[in-house]
């Protein structure tokens, strides 16, 4: 996500410093009435865009603000041990500023599994929609979003994307289950970190028995377990059991988020170790002609992402072009990332904060 600025940096010819992170900075400083002005221009100068490249996208992101199903964010919440475990103390939340709060945000890092912008509606993979949050995107992330090349509505088409492409219904429940927040053995739960948060951050976490049971109850449909969770090697298969599955849900959803916002931006930030995942995706979006279906259904008949990796490594052996493919691809989007982040650009020009 940084290389379009770092980019934008040097077409504007600055090597020592980045006029793009000083224009940002300064735009934060102004007056929010100034701000909104400069915004609506921007976007005014987005949407009357004639560049072909960037028309595509924003007819498709017209579609999203069509066709996309959207409903407000579910609050935080936890498994309560009065349903699976009685007998346990009552969960409360912990504080913002709870020291242990901070901690499991810094090495749970849940920003490492938002998408790479800045969101007011992201996907549900548990509802099936797009989920508005209930705080909206500062000015200066909506400057840093246009700048990066994302037209207005970007999160929308992001989530409609990943809605379009999302075709197992099966990991529904799943979805749900690690939606749920963090709690640790002191019955204390962290509204900041989900369970898919911690489960992914592959660290050390607390497996209280209210979440195994839960998890068993809802997602095996197993009723056999019951708090205090004796230490034997039944236990031990019910967190196997748990690891496991998230492993399929997280696999999965990952495929198809980093794809829905490669299909978008082939340069989006991914996690490093996703990295061999993204010239595969690109390949696939360009041998699909960018047809969203097309694209479901390959993923569809792939059924997971290992055989979908496997399918599309024996499909470059067998296209002396796939090279071409991605190229062609990653320059068609780039003119239309280009287009935004030069519009934005031009806008804050004229108003003094990037300098010719």
């Amino acid at each position: 996500m940084h290389g379009l600025l770092l980019l934008a940096a040097s077409f504007l010819g600055c090597q020592d410093s980045n006029p793009i992170d000083a224009a940002l900075e300064a735009f934060a400083g102004a007056r929010p009435e100034q701000q909104e002005a400069i915004l609506a221009q921007i976007v005014e100068k987005i949407e009357a865009s004639e560049d072909p490249e960037l028309r595509k996208i924003l007819d498709l992101r017209d579609q999203a603000r069509k066709k996309l199903k959207i409903e407000e964010a579910l609050e935080p919440r936890y498994y309560d041990p009065k349903v699976y475990a009685r007998g346990l103390v009552e969960r409360s939340w912990a504080p913002l500023d709870d020291r242990q709060h901070l901690f499991l945000e810094t090495i749970f890092a849940p920003v490492k599994n938002e998408q790479p912008i800045y969101l007011a509606v992201e996907y549900d993979f548990a509802r099936n929609l797009g989920a508005r949050r209930p705080a909206p995107v500062s000015p200066r992330d909506r400057l840093w979003n246009y700048l990066n090349g994302y037209p207005p509505d970007s999160d929308l088409l992001v989530a409609y994307l990943t809605a379009r492409l999302d075709f197992d219904d099966d990991y529904d429940l799943l979805a749900d289950h690690f939606s749920h927040a963090y709690s640790d053995l002191e019955a204390k739960a962290y509204s900041k970190v989900e369970l898919y948060d911690a489960f992914a951050s592959t660290e050390h976490i607390d497996m209280p028995d209210v979440d195994v049971i839960a998890f068993a109850r809802r997602i095996l449909k197993d009723r056999s377990y019951v708090s205090p969770l004796p230490a034997n090697s039944k236990r031990e298969k019910l967190y196997d059991e748990v690891k496991k599955r998230f492993l399929e849900y997280y696999q999965y959803r990952t495929w198809i988020e980093e794809a829905a916002v490669l299909y978008l931006n082939p340069w989006a930030e991914l996690r490093s170790e996703h990295e061999p995942i993204r010239e595969r995706l690109i390949y696939a979006i360009a041998l699909e002609g960018e047809d969203l279906e097309d694209l479901r259904k390959r993923f569809e008949k792939a059924k997971d992402r290992d055989v979908f990796i496997k399918q599309i490594d024996k499909a470059y052996l067998e296209d002396d072009e796939y090279k071409l493919r991605i190229a062609e691809l990653r320059k068609l989007r780039s003119q239309a990332l280009w287009a935004t982040a030069i519009a934005t650009q031009g806008v804050l020009k004229e108003h003094g904060y990037l300098k010719d």
